[in-house]
């Protein structure tokens, strides 16, 4: 009761008759409604479903603030290897083919450039593009006036095989592969290419004991040549890199000085030796003109081999010297015995032999 009176006590005077008058009255219950039970579980699922929602919310808000979402990581990655490709598929290049000095054919060229294309996976009309610059002269010229109904990748390389066949024969072929040397080649590597390109596009299944044989036979030097039968490579590789090593000695300064000096040293005996066997062969495009002279008439502007006087060396070694006695005169004045006239004598008669006779003074 004290407590009771305490507290009234603190609370007004208005709100204790109000609290007194809800003591003395009965609270009445409020009527119970019926219940439904698939209401109750709708109202459930919906407050699972807001619950799951709005954990889902603050998950997505902590990501966003921590790093950029995993999609956009991706599609940067993806944007920047797109971009890449493409710069890889515009910058390549072909290998320039000519029709009339490609050592293959064009079948061979065609077929390189197909298996590139579906490495890259490069459209037709770009692959198309490539083809036409790397042709040449006549390829080229060609591919300027091209114009197909279907502009695709099948059609070109059915018309260029049509436009540019293959002339070689299988004997031409064998005869190249095998009597291509390595003097017909500017190095020992460009040599070893020739030869197995010819031995393949000949026959591509030889063994490979056949084709060392066949490429050593080419070879002129004979060190490299018995370099190959005594480390006998297995691979083509192997043969490659064996050439090779000799192109790295060969081209060595003290090399190329001691055979430009052999070949500045004998060039003008060889040249001279074959040009007075040969008289009619000419060694260079301009033809200089002999200023000297000819050692069988003596008249300038000739060569002896190319002398058309009547006296040849060969009759002259053969036949023994004639003592002509010099006749002269009763004035002293010499006369030819030969030509009959005055002023010289036979031996040195211009009729005769074809010299410019002198007047012989007493």
């Amino acid at each position: 009761m004290a407590d009771k009176e305490s507290d009234n006590r603190d609370v007004p005077v208005e709100e204790q008759s109000g609290l007194q008058d809800s003591e003395g009255e009965e609270v009445l219950p409020s009527p119970k409604r019926a219940r439904v039970q698939w209401q109750e579980k709708l109202i459930d699922l919906l407050a699972t479903q807001q619950q799951q929602l709005d954990e889902l919310t603050r998950q997505s808000k902590m990501a966003i603030t921590a790093s950029p979402t995993p999609s956009v990581v991706e599609t940067e990655s993806l944007s920047a290897h797109a971009t890449a490709s493409c710069h890889v598929r515009s910058m390549f290049k072909l290998t320039s083919y000519d029709p009339d000095a490609s050592a293959y054919s064009i079948e061979e060229w065609l077929a390189d450039a197909t298996k590139l294309k579906h490495e890259l996976n490069v459209s037709d009309l770009l692959m198309i593009a490539k083809a036409g610059e790397a042709l040449k002269n006549r390829g080229q010229r060609y591919f300027c006036d091209w114009r197909p109904l279907c502009r695709n990748w099948e059609n070109f390389c059915g018309d260029l095989i049509i436009a540019f066949p293959d002339r070689e024969t299988p004997g031409s072929r064998a005869y190249r592969a095998a009597t291509l040397r390595s003097r017909e080649c500017d190095s020992l590597c460009e040599y070893g290419n020739q030869k197995l390109r010819s031995i393949a596009r000949f026959y591509d299944n030889l063994p490979w004991t056949t084709i060392l044989s066949m490429v050593a036979f080419g070879l002129d030097r004979e060190d490299v040549r018995s370099a190959l039968h005594i480390q006998k490579p297995t691979s083509d590789r192997e043969l490659m890199k064996v050439l090779s090593e000799f192109d790295a000695r060969l081209n060595t300064p003290s090399n190329i000085r001691k055979h430009s000096e052999v070949a500045k040293g004998s060039g003008w005996k060889s040249d001279r030796h074959t040009r007075e066997d040969h008289p009619d062969m000419t060694h260079g495009k301009a033809k200089l003109k002999f200023q000297g002279l000819c050692f069988k008439c003596g008249r300038q502007g000739h060569r002896q081999a190319l002398c058309r006087s009547y006296q040849t060396k060969a009759s002259s070694k053969e036949e023994p010297p004639k003592i002509v006695p010099i006749d002269t005169e009763p004035g002293g004045i010499p006369s030819c015995t030969y030509c009959k006239k005055m002023g010289h004598t036979e031996p040195k008669c211009y009729f005769k032999h074809g010299k410019k006779a002198f007047i012989l003074k007493k």
